[in-house]
């Protein structure tokens, strides 16, 4: 259906402009292409995960009783991560279908703010004490908000779809 109102909105805009309709395509083609190595490194890593962590090793490491331990996991993955957050979102999905608990989810995504690469940046800017009191309040703040996410998921307060597509 959505395929064939934006062929009906281009016939449209075609019969007014047509060249915009072509440089519309051209931009297309072009953001297709640069996005394209992203793609190819979702697919990829997905496929190591599918491949080497099967759903006992997710759920021993990060799933509902891997404790403090998974804690630590989710705030140290989240520091060291890189790359754009579309490419993590793919990952996280795939690991949760296979056990991980939703509030360690929450804890990488909220860790992500502190950039292990960036500290040396901030300490430059800010000093050492702003850094650290940001960090450390960071991640206190995520293990809460995951913590929070586990709670309202578990009293049914929100449900999470197992998967997002249906």
């Amino acid at each position: 259906m959505f395929l064939l109102c934006v062929v009906a909105g281009l016939s449209v805009v075609a019969i007014v402009d047509a060249d915009l309709v072509v440089e519309s395509f051209r931009q297309a083609w072009t953001l297709t292409i640069k996005l394209a190595p992203l793609f190819i490194l979702v697919i990829l890593m997905m496929a190591l995960s599918e491949t080497f962590l099967d759903a006992r090793w997710i759920g021993r490491w990060v799933g509902r009783s891997s404790g403090p331990r998974g804690w630590l996991i989710a705030l140290a993955a989240g520091t060291l991560s890189v790359g754009p957050m579309h490419v993590w979102v793919a990952i996280l999905q795939d690991l949760r279908a296979k056990g991980m608990r939703e509030g360690l989810i929450a804890a990488f995504l909220f860790s992500r703010t502190i950039q292990i690469f960036f500290l040396p940046l901030i300490i430059g800017y800010f000093g050492w004490a702003f850094t650290l009191i940001l960090t450390v309040q960071v991640m206190i703040f995520a293990v809460v908000n995951g913590l929070l996410i586990d709670y309202l998921l578990a009293r049914s307060v929100v449900r999470a779809p197992l998967d997002p597509r249906g």
